[in-house]
């Protein structure tokens, strides 16, 4: 306990602090990954590029492009070992690989022991419910035959026999039948929530402007509320489709990271900082920030659902059980909560 006095403006207010600190620390990086797409300005630069990665990295953001980034001539790994030994000093949680050239990648993954953090995208974006059937099951089929542990990932909607297309479901928040649904039919399937401006070929079921978003507009606490979704619904992970690397086709490089991005259908509106969470020249967004507290609020309610078996006072019990329950108070549902 102690008193603080603020002055300003010939003012003086006294301020009561009282401080108490607990007996723990979070980990360097909470075990929680937010993946991002990532594009190099500088092509062919490696040397910038990891720049880029180790500023998402220093946030607690995955830039799974890193695992993309290297061209892989026959055998030689030098440089994509390099980039990826890069990244997971600085705590990387997963990364994709590139597609071709994946029997000999696969079992250089296995040597290395990096093929639990590997990703491989599937073979159709955000499928029609004919497209996930006659493309992603079989194409999931075909990688589970051939490279068995390597993890398939998928953005889509809700489909009959999900797990049998994906490993990890990347579910927008309003599509299909909404999350409690999401979260009680995903089968084996690991439920990751996928933020992007605008998700293509989808029934919805709210409109997306209820939902967090990404965008400059939009209040800060939306980009710290997916934490506390992920945490209610049993959600493992968040994919933001692009960290630094959105933009219409046809715009020069020098405007690419403009605010009003514009395009035509389905890509289409002005989506203000949709793609961008950091700025040329690796210039970290307030909402980037903002996504780094909302990943130590997960490491908290971690910490804290760790040591509730260990509360013996009931009414402490009795707010920490409320608290790990995500209340009212602060969300309802992804699209009733308070700003």
């Amino acid at each position: 306990m102690g008193k603080l006095q603020l002055s300003g403006d010939d003012e003086k207010v006294p301020v009561e602090i009282n401080l108490h600190v607990y007996n723990f620390t979070l980990p360097e990086r909470v075990p929680f990954p937010i993946a991002v797409w990532t594009r190099n300005p500088k092509k062919g630069d490696m040397d910038y590029y990891r720049k880029i990665f180790a500023k998402f990295l220093k946030h607690g953001i995955d830039p799974i492009t890193a695992g993309k980034a290297c061209k892989i001539a026959g055998t030689d790994f030098k440089e994509f070992d390099k980039t990826i030994k890069f990244c997971l000093e600085r705590n990387q949680q997963v990364f994709e690989v590139n597609k071709s050239n994946l029997k000999s990648l696969y079992e250089h993954l296995k040597e290395k022991d990096w093929l639990s953090k590997a990703l491989v995208y599937t073979n159709q974006d955000e499928p029609t419910v004919q497209q996930f059937k006659n493309k992603n099951i079989p194409y999931y089929e075909k990688m589970k035959r051939l490279y068995p542990g390597l993890r398939v990932f998928a953005a889509t909607e809700y489909h009959a026999d999900l797990d049998k297309g994906c490993d990890i479901w990347l579910n927008d928040l309003s599509t299909a039948k909404g999350m409690e649904f999401a979260a009680k039919h995903k089968r084996e399937a690991t439920l990751w929530n996928y933020y992007c401006g605008i998700p293509i070929r989808v029934d919805y079921c709210s409109s997306r402007e209820n939902q967090p978003l990404m965008l400059i507009e939009r209040e800060s606490i939306e980009q710290r509320l997916p934490f506390w979704i992920a945490w209610k619904y049993g959600v493992k992970g968040i994919f933001i489709y692009a960290g630094n690397c959105a933009r219409p086709r046809k715009m020069p490089d020098s405007n690419y990271w403009q605010v009003n991005q514009e395009g035509k259908w389905p890509y289409c509106g002005v989506l203000n900082g949709d793609g961008f969470i950091m700025y040329p020249d690796c210039i970290p967004s307030i909402r980037m920030k903002v996504l780094r507290d909302g990943l130590e609020d997960y490491g908290y309610l971690m910490a804290l659902k760790k040591v509730l078996p260990l509360i013996k006072d009931k009414k402490l019990r009795q707010r920490a059980e409320a608290i790990l329950k995500v209340p009212a108070q602060i969300m309802v549902d992804p699209h009733y909560f308070n700003l």
